[in-house]
């Protein structure tokens, strides 16, 4: 059995703990058999087989046993690669140790590629300063590293929008919705306006929209949203009327009962007028808030 023929064997077994969602009191069994499996194939393993069982014990977050795989490896002189800082970043516990990782990555002449600056982005979610200071830096090439971006909360997205603009980066609707998510309604409009400004309207999807409506949080608000983007064209889906609904639903407990069945009878006209309520599955929630308001 050679190196690679291991790594597959290893990460069959790794594969097999989260398929069969293995309960948390057995997993040490399951990861001392893949341990035991390791040392069986010792002299075979090689760095694939190594970063494997690296990506599998930080995935589960088994710290002790993942800085052995390190430090054999470094016993063993085998040198990592963009696979295995990866890894080791997953281990980190501080915004220290993550930056130490990409400190000591950079040293060997290894260049970090854009899961190794996601994976450090999420490393760093509770530091924004050294975050935004990393990001910066790196000066990413390419949309997928700026919608992980986009995706942190202390991100401002219009700066990072037109940011991404200046470098020739063309947006997608996933861009925009990650632009969106934990986003105040000011910051909601803002980019509503600048897609208007560009042109992309039409990009908008029911999975922006789902965005837009569950951070909305009120009637009120809801209202106003949906008012905005009818506005600028956008149609009335039945996923769209689902999330509106639960949305409704949510908000029973803060919100006038009479607002709250109101604005539900006028959204029920509204879905019928464009169609929606053709799916059935839109009949259930809507009775539910009528019960529920009484």
């Amino acid at each position: 059995m050679n190196d690679h023929k291991t790594a597959i064997l290893l990460a069959n077994i790794a594969r097999g703990i989260g398929a069969r969602n293995v309960p948390q009191r057995k997993l040490n069994t399951v990861f001392a058999k893949l341990w035991e499996t390791a040392r069986d194939n010792h002299k075979t393993m090689g760095l694939k087989s190594y970063n494997t069982m690296l990506a599998c014990f930080a995935k589960f977050r088994r710290k002790r046993w993942a800085r052995q795989i390190l430090g054999e490896m470094h016993e063993r002189s085998i040198r990592p690669d963009i696979a295995t800082f990866t890894g080791a970043l997953q281990l980190a516990e501080t915004s220290s140790e993550a930056i130490s990782v990409l400190t000591v990555m950079k040293k060997t002449g290894i260049t970090p590629d854009d899961i190794f600056y996601k994976t450090l982005l999420t490393s760093l979610k509770h530091d924004p300063a050294t975050a935004k200071r990393v990001f910066k830096n790196f000066k990413p090439t390419n949309r997928i590293l700026y919608d992980a971006y986009l995706l942190q909360e202390w991100c401002e997205p219009i700066e990072t929008l037109h940011e991404l603009e200046a470098r020739g980066i063309e947006p997608t609707i996933s861009t925009y919705t990650s632009a969106l998510r934990h986003r105040a309604p000011s910051q909601q409009a803002d980019v509503l306006d600048l897609m208007a400004h560009r042109g992309h309207i039409g990009m908008i999807d029911d999975g922006f929209m789902s965005v837009i409506i569950k951070n909305s949080g009120s009637v009120p608000e809801l209202r106003r949203v949906l008012t905005d983007c009818a506005s600028l064209g956008v149609t009335l889906t039945p996923p769209i009327v689902f999330s509106a609904l639960s949305c409704v639903r949510a908000c029973l407990s803060d919100e006038s009962t009479e607002d709250v069945v109101m604005f539900t009878r006028v959204l029920f006209h509204k879905a019928l007028l464009e169609g929606s309520l053709v799916s059935t599955h839109l009949y259930k929630p809507l009775m539910e808030i009528f019960v529920e308001a009484g």
